[in-house]
């Protein structure tokens, strides 16, 4: 297993494969709050720009192009802009023979940072620049190869970008029972698969992957997330079945442009299958570089939030930013060969032990949490779960729409007005009861009042504990981190076995602007799926 640092002392980048790493620490040379405050002039340029785009350009859509746009100038790279490069190398040099026409109409600070990008890139237009993967160490720029963008275009993973990655998941009630009106957490796919690429990369390299399979790895690592509905994993709860990305991922496999991507790359679709599902030491790869990928964003979201300290943040901190768990995990990766078959381990039990800790925390009181479910289960388990088995909104309508397409059809076909879903709970209320009996009656109770919504949602519990699906060492013996140190997994298994409870979540029909009329409509669905 390799030892050594991702960064030298004297450099602030490394190359490895195809993907530039950023070293997040160094100072910033950017203002990134005037940087961000061109959201709004971007938002409104983009439009009337997309005519002057010259066709030399990669983009297939305006909309793409305004997604690269907006994505380039907030997410300047600080790390590759340093003072001593822009007098020597190639990043001090600036082509502007290929530059396009629409860029003398930009503002003056739109265009400068354009330019900067091109200079510090070689000239390479980049897919995407993340100069801080947060908590992660480090930042990272994919270079928009012909690899990546056929990758881009066959799986329309531009589509991604607004899709978010908790979907209609919610920060915590707090102390005072009312939800946090920003509560939504902004992070999506696409950053989220652009993430798991670069934590695939450096697993494969830490392993010596070969690279055929570090290919492999990489395509399915950007589109492993392509069949993501809109509204995401709040959305999948109303066909489990039908929205199984990895399942139905052979159905992307087809057609010429997957011919012309599968042919150039040497691609085989059985075996990319494979490692989509798990299988394999690609298919293990992906998984560790999937689950450290979320949590590292979904953490950092959850802290920005939790503002307040409690024994929750404090723990959490402790593992993210003193024990700097995911900073290290990945580097604590090797191989060994089990009955002839190469398999991953995790070298270091104690990193192991904080991140599966890290995880459960995160299980227990954010992805299963009932009082950050409260939107997620009324649609996932009330109105679109009705619409779906009705027929009114397909499979196909919902992998190609955006999430705002989906909260506007939800205001067209059901009364709920559009974007209200992300500050409709400030009168949300959580109930738990014993029994389903109990709990159901107590939801016919609340759903007499007519301003009043009772959505049923059981607790989730699951069989299936990460404890047991790590390789790790303990002296000189290989196997499962429960096999090899049941104690702490059966602790931190503790964590996420969820006891079995029953929980009625009440929405209130103002907070909703959901119409008078609509209400007794609203509440046929969510009872026929209870």
């Amino acid at each position: 297993m390799k030892k050594h640092a991702l960064f030298g002392p004297d450099s602030g980048h490394r190359a490895i494969g195809q993907i530039l790493y950023l070293d997040s620490r160094l100072p910033s040379g950017v203002d990134y709050e005037k940087v961000a405050n061109l959201y709004p002039l971007l938002c409104t340029l983009i439009p009337k720009l997309s005519i002057f785009v010259d066709r030399r350009l990669p983009y297939e859509s305006s909309q793409q192009f305004g997604y690269r746009i907006i994505s380039i100038c907030t997410c300047i790279s600080a790390s590759l802009w340093q003072k001593d490069w822009k007098q020597s190398g190639p990043f001090g040099l600036l082509d502007r023979k290929f530059e396009p026409d629409f860029v003398r109409l930009l503002p003056e600070r739109v265009r400068a940072l354009l330019r900067a990008n091109y200079a510090r890139t070689d000239g390479t237009d980049p897919l995407g620049i993340m100069p801080d993967f947060p908590l992660m160490g480090f930042g990272y720029l994919i270079p928009l190869t012909d690899f990546h963008r056929d990758i881009f275009n066959h799986f329309r993973l531009a589509r991604l970008q607004w899709i978010r990655q908790l979907g209609y998941l919610r920060e915590p009630i707090g102390s005072s029972g009312i939800y946090n009106l920003d509560g939504v957490f902004p992070q999506n796919r696409l950053t989220h698969s652009y993430d798991v690429h670069a934590i695939a990369n450096l697993l494969a390299n830490q392993i010596d992957l070969s690279p055929r399979k570090t290919t492999e790895l990489a395509v399915a690592a950007l589109s492993h997330d392509c069949l993501t509905p809109a509204g995401g994993d709040s959305i999948k709860a109303i066909a489990p079945a039908d929205f199984d990305e990895d399942r139905h991922y052979p159905e992307m496999l087809t057609g010429e442009t997957w011919t012309v991507l599968a042919r150039s790359s040497g691609l085989d679709g059985k075996s990319l299958s494979q490692t989509i599902l798990g299988q394999k030491l690609t298919g293990r790869i992906l998984d560790l570089a999937d689950k450290i990928a979320y949590t590292a964003r979904d953490v950092q979201g959850l802290l920005d939030k939790l503002t307040f300290d409690s024994s929750l943040v404090n723990r959490i901190k402790e593992l993210v930013q003193k024990g700097k768990v995911l900073a290290k995990i990945w580097q604590a990766v090797g191989l060994v060969v089990i009955e002839g078959v190469q398999k991953m381990v995790l070298t270091d039990p104690n990193l192991l032990e904080d991140f599966l800790t890290l995880r459960a925390l995160m299980f227990r009181n954010l992805y299963q949490n009932p009082t950050c479910r409260v939107v997620e289960s009324f649609l996932g388990r009330g109105v679109l779960k009705h619409l779906y088995e009705k027929g009114n909104i397909t499979r196909e309508a919902l992998l190609t729409m955006r999430d705002q397409e989906l909260d506007a059809w939800l205001s067209d076909n059901v009364g709920i007005e559009e974007l209200t879903l992300f500050t409709a709970t400030e009168h949300a209320r959580v109930e738990n009861f014993q029994d389903a009996e109990a709990s159901l009656q107590r939801q016919n109770e609340i759903n007499r009042d007519p301003d009043l919504i009772a959505v049923f949602c059981p607790s989730q519990r699951t069989n299936n504990h990460a404890t047991s699906k790590f390789l790790t060492r303990r002296r000189q013996r290989i196997g499962t981190y429960r096999d090899l140190f049941p104690e702490q997994a059966s602790a931190i298994e503790a964590l996420t076995d969820l006891p079995q409870v029953f929980h009625i979540i009440t929405l209130c029909r103002t907070d909703l602007r959901i119409g008078p009329k609509e209400m007794p409509e609203i509440k046929k669905m969510i009872c026929s799926c209870s």
